[in-house]
């Protein structure tokens, strides 16, 4: 894997509560240059909430972020803070699951986050609202990013055929910690828990 000096995203100690309940749990991940990596797990299990973190979105309850030259944490937005989270939004292009969409709109929402000419890209299960047809177009959009730009992503989803041809580095997230990572072989043909394995039985 690249050196430190190739990490565009470093998350260390991530945690996210809501009242009492623990969604992420001392989650750490690096995302390196021209790296795709495919988080995937059940519903609840902490995925778009680490996105929307990454992102500022949502304030960490525990944990540091370092993306763009910006290193932050959680707690109050001073004027200084909001500065600083303007810009992380302007190394970071975002796309989100959408609803209702009219044919093409997903692609649109893609090229809107690239025209930013982002460092990074997130996308937060970009395809599980389209259409079948649409599915395609969108992933093929992504694939492009991931292989004739060397765009950096980040992306979670259930598409696993996306993740055989395009990931560089799955996470496997379960109960607010990445319970397995590795590249996709890995992953696919020799997970290394069962939950995991689970996971994929149910899925694919």
């Amino acid at each position: 894997m690249s050196d430190h000096r190739d990490v565009l995203v470093r998350v260390r100690g991530l945690s996210k509560t809501y009242g009492a309940h623990e969604v992420l749990k001392g989650v750490n991940i690096d995302l390196h240059k021209a790296e795709t990596i495919v988080i995937f797990g059940r519903s609840g299990s902490g995925k778009s909430t680490l996105l929307r973190c990454v992102n500022f979105l949502e304030d960490p309850t525990e944990g540091t972020i370092e993306i763009g030259g910006q290193t932050l944490t959680g707690g109050y937005r001073t004027r200084r803070k909001r500065e600083q989270i303007r810009k992380v939004r302007l190394h970071c292009g975002m796309v989100f699951q959408q609803f209702n969409l009219f044919p093409q709109q997903q692609r649109v929402a893609i090229a809107r986050a690239l025209a930013m000419d982002p460092e990074v890209m997130l996308f937060d299960e970009p395809t599980s609202a389209l259409d079948p047809e649409l599915i395609g177009e969108v992933l093929t959009v992504m694939k492009r990013l991931a292989t004739e730009m060397s765009m950096p992503m980040m992306v979670v989803t259930h598409e696993m055929g996306f993740a055989r041809e395009v990931a560089d580095r799955m996470c496997f997230f379960h109960e607010g910690v990445i319970l397995e990572e590795g590249p996709p072989d890995q992953i696919f043909n020799h997970t290394q828990r069962d939950e995991t394995r689970s996971f994929l039985d149910a899925i694919l």
